[in-house]
């Protein structure tokens, strides 16, 4: 849920404002909400293909504090992150997330009607309060810098 927030109600308008202007951002917004319903499957390809830039965006974020909190470059995506980027991009996220807080992802999903479970990561903590108000504070300080920049881009 804070992935999502962080790309779908931050990133993705700001950078749709810078680039397209707000309608664009207003669009995305739209989408967003149309494709919570589900029923509009559409919606939640289109919405999935118009998140792949602002999903990047967060990823150099995220592996940055990944890189100096855990002093190590690499992460196991277990080869699908290239796929990841095109199917679920905000999947990258999630997995960059947890890998920044030291716990597993585990990550269900639906294919040819059977039912998979994919684990990324080799901890063995727990996410508790601690987790998630640390990702929180991530997340805020992302927006933050990002807010900052779009500031700056406007005025300039």
């Amino acid at each position: 849920t804070i992935s999502r927030a962080l790309i779908c109600g931050f990133i993705a308008p700001l950078f749709y404002v810078i680039i397209f202007g707000n309608g664009a951002a207003i669009i995305f917004t739209l989408l967003y909400n149309f494709s919570q319903a589900e029923n509009y499957n559409i919606a939640s390809k289109l919405l999935s293909f118009a998140s792949i830039i602002p999903s990047l965006i967060a990823e150099i974020f995220l592996y940055t504090i990944y890189v100096f909190r855990n002093k190590n470059f690499k992460i196991n995506f277990k080869g699908d992150y290239i796929c990841n980027i095109w199917k679920i991009p905000l999947l990258n996220v999630d997995i960059l997330a947890a890998y920044i807080e030291s716990v597993n992802f585990y990550f269900h999903y639906n294919d040819h009607n059977m039912h998979y479970l994919k684990s990324y990561g080799d901890y063995t903590n727990k996410i508790d309060d601690v987790c998630i108000k640390d990702y929180l504070s991530i997340s805020y300080s992302i927006c933050f810098i990002l807010f900052t920049m779009f500031v700056f881009f406007q005025l300039f």
